[in-house]
């Protein structure tokens, strides 16, 4: 299940965690609801019309904002993971684009939780328990960081 504001959003699929995949897909009927969502109850300006989609749906003004909800929570069978505005949106520019887009039809919907989606998260691989943990956290760079 997938949490906007007050609406969630129903996914009856197992999801890929992959630090390899800068972007995170969602089945398309799925990725269809979210956007739904996000266009109803989360962002109140209209996505930008001509933004060059490289490969993104919703692209929205740098200058003026979408005006987006705090959060999109992934309900997943051992807990939630609450993706922030920096977990979900890409910074392009002159427009960000939503980070979430959908999986090829041909694919079978599969699904990927991508490496946007897990910037200031630590993410533990227990093979033993076949447990994956998020823990929030901020991952930073000091000055003295080469």
């Amino acid at each position: 299940t997938i949490s906007i504001v007050e609406r969630r959003i129903q996914v009856e699929r197992d999801i890929i965690i992959d630090s390899g995949s800068t972007l995170t897909y969602l089945d398309p009927r799925a990725y269809t609801s979210l956007e739904e969502a996000l266009k109803e109850e989360a962002i109140l300006v209209k996505p930008r019309v001509g933004a060059p989609k490289l490969g993104f749906e919703l692209c929205y003004d740098e200058e003026t904002g979408f005006g987006g909800v705090d959060s999109i929570v992934f309900h997943l069978s051992e807990g939630d993971i609450m993706l922030n505005v920096t977990n979900y949106m890409i910074d392009l520019g002159e427009f960000v684009c939503l980070g979430i887009v959908p999986s090829m039809e041909d694919d079978e919907g599969f699904m990927v939780l991508g490496n946007v989606a897990q910037v200031n998260f630590e993410v533990e691989f227990n093979l033993d328990s076949k447990m994956v943990s998020f823990t929030p956290t901020i991952c930073a760079l000091g000055e003295d960081s080469p």
